[in-house]
């Protein structure tokens, strides 16, 4: 979708990029595999396309208007799959000059999208939601590794859709580019532990960074339902064998 001179590609469905045979270190794996479904059958209409998966997934996006665009994408797993990176949703963001972050559950706090390095060095933002309700957005003390600072916390229900507003921060006073609302994320999401991210931070994650240090370098911003990115180690941690649903709306502010 294209916000005058701001670009927004959404990925949205189920992607693994390192899995475990036997839920052990995925880098001890014989081999790390994205898993990628073939398409099975593709429709394209005006302002709809449909795109079926020979895993019985698919995909649909439909133009709702000349500002807004539903996406609603479905994956199936016929076992389950435990892996260490995994992306449920991922989003890249170009053309904007300093991008901020302003998240429904904590709409007072505009958070900075950053550049982090890794595996040692600028620390990283991301946010999660724990297993009592709360969602946190957070900074690591040492690239994606605790302890970590909170930014901004508030309430996110299960099965409440998270809305994030993407704000020009370079202008002022800063400008809303568009606002993604994702349906399904809180409701399908693990809070049990993670293995590797410690201080008590759960398997989800809601990830987002620069490709440089540059503020108007690309941005993007990766959710997981149970991964293990953040922290120390390649631990796998499982998705249920079923079906994931990841409905997303996009919409732009009205045309000044």
């Amino acid at each position: 979708m294209q916000a005058g001179a701001v670009g927004i590609v959404v990925e949205p469905r189920l992607e693994f990029i390192s899995r475990s045979p036997d839920r052990f270190w995925t880098v001890f794996a014989p081999l790390q595999w994205r898993g990628d479904s073939p398409v099975r059958g593709l429709e394209r209409a005006d302002r709809e396309l449909a795109v079926d998966y020979a895993d019985e997934g698919s995909l649909r996006v439909r133009a709702t208007s000349d500002q807004s665009a539903a996406i609603d994408a479905r994956t199936a797993l016929q076992a389950p799959v435990f892996s260490h990176l995994n992306s449920f949703t991922r989003v890249s963001i170009t053309g904007h000059r300093r991008l901020g972050l302003r998240f429904s559950p904590c709409p007072e706090v505009v958070v900075e999208v950053i550049h982090f390095d890794y595996p040692f060095g600028a620390p990283a933002r991301f946010a999660y939601l724990d297993a009592g309700g709360t969602f946190l957005v957070v900074q690591a003390s040492d690239a994606e590794k605790g302890p970590f600072t909170t930014l901004g916390e508030g309430r996110l229900a299960r099965g409440e859709p998270l809305s994030v507003v993407l704000v020009e921060k370079g202008e002022s006073p800063p400008r809303e580019l568009a606002t993604i609302v994702f349906a399904d994320w809180s409701r399908q999401l693990s809070t049990e532990l993670s293995p590797t991210a410690g201080w008590g931070l759960p398997q989800n994650a809601f990830e987002f960074g620069l490709a440089s240090n540059d503020p108007s370098s690309a941005a993007y911003l990766t959710l997981t339902l149970a991964g293990t990115s953040v922290g120390r180690g390649w631990d796998s941690v499982g998705h249920a064998a079923g079906s994931y649903t990841n409905r997303i709306e996009i919409r732009l502010p009205p045309s000044r």
